[in-house]
This record gives C-alpha cells, structure tokens and sequence, in this order.
C-alpha cells in the first residue's frame, strides 16, 4: 500500500511539474500554472488523510512558516492604523490573497512529495524525469526563439502577461530573449536552474546533450538575475565539493566546458535587435544597471519598488498575504511620479515575507533554505559523490536568484530543497545501518 502511494506520488509530482511549465498559458481564465499547485496540495492532502506521509522534522520551518501567515493576516484585519487605496487587480483580492497560501502550502507538499518518492519509490525515476522535463521545455524554447523570428508557428499563448495585458514577444534588449512557455525569460531561466543542477549533480558524463540543452535555453534568456544565481550555485558547489580534491576539479571542468560551448552557440543563435549584439558578458554588464534602475514588471521601475519597499515600515507580525502588496503599492504611488494604479511585485522573496510576514516570518524563511545545506554539510556528503553538491548548488542558486526576481516560493526552489534533504535522509539512514554492531 506504502509503494502504491509513492507510485501515486511520483505520477502527480510529474504531471504538476509538466503543467506548471506551461506559465503562459490558461485554460479559460484559469492559468494552468494554478493547476499545478493545486495538483501538489491535493495529493499532499490525500496522503496525508491517508496516513502514509513521514514525519519529516526538517520542514517543520514551513510549518510553522504556513501557521505564523495565518497569523499575520488575521493580525492585519483587526488593524486599522493603515489604510490602503486598493489597485488595479487582475483577480478579486480574495483569490488574490488565496493564491499566496496556495503557492505556500503547494510548497509545503512539494517538498514532502519529494521525501516520499526519494524514500519509498525511486529517487533514479524522480532524477530522470525531472532532467527530462527540463530537456524538452529548453528545446522547446530555443525553437519558439527562432518562430518569434522567423514567423514559425508555435503555442498561442493565452494567459495575460505580468502586467496585465498581452504577452510580448519583442525585447527592448541587445539581444532578442528566449521565453519559451513562461511569461517572461527571467521566469524561464529561473525555471531551469533546478533541472540544470540535478543534471550536474546526478549525470554521470556532465558533457551531456540534456545540460547543454539547457544552458542554451538559459543564456538565452539574458536573465541577469538567472545568470547570478547560477554563478552563486556553482561557487556553493565547489565549496561544499572540497576544491582541494582532484574529483572536484574535474566536475567544475565539465561544468565549464558545458558553458563554454552554451557561449559559442549563444554567439551563432542569438539575433540581435536594432541595438545591435555584443558579447553576452557585456550584454549582462550593461543589464545590471537596468536591473537595479530600470523598468520593472507592469512598466514600473524596479530599482525603486526596492527603494521604496526597503524604506517602509516592518510591523512585528507584518501586514499578511495581500495587504503586504497593497502597502507596497500604496508607499509606490505616494513616493514615484508616473506610478501605476497596478498590484506591484516586490521583486523579492525576502522583501515579500519580511513585508508579509515580519521578521518571525523572515526568520522562518530563512530556515527552511539553510536546513538542506546544513544538513549536507553535516552529513558531508560529497565525500559520497562529488557531484551531490551541486544540489546544495541548486538550493544556493534560487536563494539567489529570488532575492531580485520572484517574491514566491516557487515549486522548483521546494523541489532542489526537497531532494537535498530527502537524499541526506536516505544516506543518513546507510550511515547510522553502516555504525551498528554486527
């Protein structure tokens, strides 16, 4: 019965990862993206009813994180000190503050999911698809790259863009971006950063066809945030590898010799605008000072939704899910000339909950992501296998990246999370089996 479930499992992790690579698409008004999250909760809750879910202490954090966001919002109702102007929304705030417990809680069930198949089913199953998965959607996105310039068909994209009106396709960059199947190509660089790392990490020949797939897909996106987060991942990599040992070395070349070859096809497929092409270093150089001063999501500038939301007021139990992006909206339009009347991103994990969440909240967050990295390095495993730090790597890359892209748990953040503290588990078990007499 335990196999059955873990086979169940395994089947709803695959297709809710499948479908929430469709983030720019919607079946009716409903996004397919939601689909996934409600998918993980759902099998999450019919196992946990069912009484076949582990105790796993180290999300007890995500735990406490989900009860503490109760908290926060039922504090914000009984608090009038603040009111707030409510925006443009392009959902009833209801289901707009429903959708931030529902990412919450479908990462929760992600990374537990992730326990289970890893424990009870196959771990090699899980590695594969997820490598798979991450194959098809980079090869995908480097042809709708070349149908945007050539006129070729591709997916008709039908859910709203980030702003709210429809899905661009033409970049004001140096070079014109791949989004593939996501609503932006910051979102699909952030997107393929968890199948690059579990192909680093569990690829025996790291030279592979899937890994340079999708490096492809992902320098073509110009995602500087992406960029950064991987960078961070490989130094994690290496450090948690033990640089001093030759095995190390010759991971960390393999990985170089994957970028190198991404760089000399990015330099052939990567079509210029009007602005003309250069190197991608350079194109990268120059983006930083957009990044930081430049135009945000819905047209907004992004380094000054940072200002403004760094020089807000943090209250102890913060403002709530939704309210916290009505603060930042309302303190936007009261500091910026030329503000819109839109929901503002906070382009920040950690601006978000500590805006959402307070510093508890923060605090909580914080947890969650060094639980799988202290766990590796307790446990040392790359004396293992070297190339198991690479998920660390992962775990490091999205807390990087998120930083200064998305102000969500994201499902494939969970997953690296997940996988981490899911092997450590497994090997944790072989050590202590490995130490008892007889």
């Amino acid at each position: 019965m335990e196999l059955a479930w873990a086979r169940f499992a395994f089947y709803m992790l695959l297709l809710g990862f499948t479908l929430n690579a469709f983030a720019a698409y919607s079946i009716g008004p409903v996004p397919i993206e939601w689909l996934s999250r409600l998918i993980f909760l759902g099998t999450a809750t019919l196992m946990l009813l069912s009484g076949v879910m582990p105790r796993v202490p180290s999300f007890a954090s995500l735990h406490l994180l989900f009860y503490w966001a109760i908290l926060s919002v039922l504090a914000s109702q009984f608090d009038n000190s603040l009111q707030v102007e409510l925006p443009k929304l392009t959902t009833p705030y209801p289901i707009f503050v429903f959708l931030r417990f529902l990412n919450l809680l479908s990462s929760i069930s992600v990374a537990y999911l992730a326990v289970v198949v890893i424990e009870t089913y196959s771990l090699r199953k899980l590695v594969a698809f997820i490598i798979w998965l991450g194959t098809i959607v980079a090869v995908y996105a480097v042809y709708v790259y070349l149908a945007q310039l050539y006129g070729l068909p591709e997916l008709l994209r039908s859910r709203g863009g980030t702003g709210g009106g429809a899905q661009a396709t033409v970049f004001s960059y140096a070079f014109h971006r791949a989004l593939g199947t996501f609503r932006e190509p910051s979102h699909l660089a952030e997107w393929l950063l968890a199948p690059l790392f579990v192909s680093l990490a569990f690829r025996n020949r790291i030279m592979n066809p899937h890994t340079i797939a999708m490096t492809i897909a992902f320098l073509l996106t110009g995602s500087l945030a992406g960029v950064g987060g991987f960078v961070a991942g490989l130094g994690t990599a290496v450090f948690f590898a033990n640089p001093l040992r030759v095995k190390s070395w010759k991971a960390m070349a393999g990985v170089m010799a994957v970028l190198v070859a991404g760089l000399l096809i990015f330099s052939v497929v990567a079509a210029g605008t009007k602005i003309g092409v250069t190197s991608l270093p350079e194109v990268l150089g120059s983006r930083a000072g957009e990044i930081l001063f430049g135009s945000g999501i819905a047209g907004s500038n992004r380094g000054d939704i940072i200002r403004v939301a760094l020089q807000g007021d943090i209250t102890a139990f913060g403002y709530g899910f939704g309210k916290a992006h009505l603060v930042l909206s309302e303190n936007y339009r009261h500091t910026v000339s030329e503000a819109t009347n839109l929901v503002l991103s906070f382009h920040s994990l950690y601006l978000h909950y500590l805006y959402a969440n307070g510093v508890v909240g923060l605090g909580l967050l914080f947890v969650f992501i060094m639980t799988p990295i202290w766990m590796f390095w307790q446990l040392r495993l790359a004396r293992f296998r070297a190339q198991l730090s690479y998920l660390v790597g992962g775990v490091a890359a999205y807390a990087t990246t998120n930083s200064l892209l998305l102000d969500e748990l994201t499902p494939q953040f969970v997953i690296m999370a997940g996988l981490t503290i899911g092997i450590a588990r497994m090997y944790e078990r072989s050590i202590r089996a490995a130490d008892k007499p007889g």
